[in-house]
């Protein structure tokens, strides 16, 4: 089931957030969850004449990235790090803007990787992280999950409804409050945050 909402955000996202303009290359950076905003963000820079390049997100596959540093001699994989630094800072230097849309399926994942071979690796990149963050117009945004609402202690669809009408109420740990809009509860008809809900979970509101 299509929802307008989500094309709506997509052009809100895109020619307000990020004000893009035909021919300007971007990033929209997300896991497969949120795969129904991706494509309204996809087919909304098409339609305004913009390039959205798409990299896909996984924790496990991201836990398992981090294996070619060894903890005990993370500087024997310096090179390799280096290779790929050269050739994403090629990358970006192309791109003006990005999406980033948060989705947590597994925290447990990534705190199993060593923290001397993460440490390692995000130092070396730092100085791309800073131009990515200070030197291109970008957008965050969370795509909630089973995981969130199991952190919430709600069902999904509960959960959900919650996080639209009262953003604040529950905070992932790691993510600000006071970032996402406050009226949805006010501006929505009932039957439309039904129909919001059961698209976001894929099951019926309650």
């Amino acid at each position: 089931m299509r929802d307008e909402r989500l094309d709506r955000l997509a052009d809100l996202l895109l020619t307000y957030s990020l004000k893009l303009q035909k021919g300007e290359l971007f990033e929209i950076n997300g896991g497969l969850p949120a795969k129904p905003l991706i494509k309204a963000l996809q087919k909304r820079a098409h339609a305004i004449g913009a390039v959205p390049f798409v990299k896909l997100t996984d924790d496990e596959i991201s836990r398992l990235f981090f294996g070619f540093i060894d903890p005990k001699n993370p500087e024997a994989s310096r090179p390799a790090i280096d290779a790929q630094l050269e050739w994403e800072t090629k990358y970006w230097d192309h791109l003006v803007a990005h999406v980033d849309i948060g989705v947590d399926e597994n925290d447990a994942e990534l705190s199993a990787v060593d923290t001397t071979a993460m440490t390692y690796y995000r130092n070396i990149r730092r100085p791309l992280r800073d131009k990515i963050i200070d030197e291109r117009r970008w957008v965050y945004l969370h795509w909630p999950t089973m995981a969130d609402a199991q952190k919430a202690g709600e069902p999904l669809a509960g959960y959900v409804r919650e996080s639209i009408v009262d953003p604040g109420a529950v905070v992932v740990a790691g993510y600000q409050d006071g970032v996402m809009p406050t009226t949805f509860g006010d501006t929505l008809r009932p039957a439309e945050l039904d129909q919001l809900v059961q698209y976001l979970t894929g099951e019926e509101a309650s």
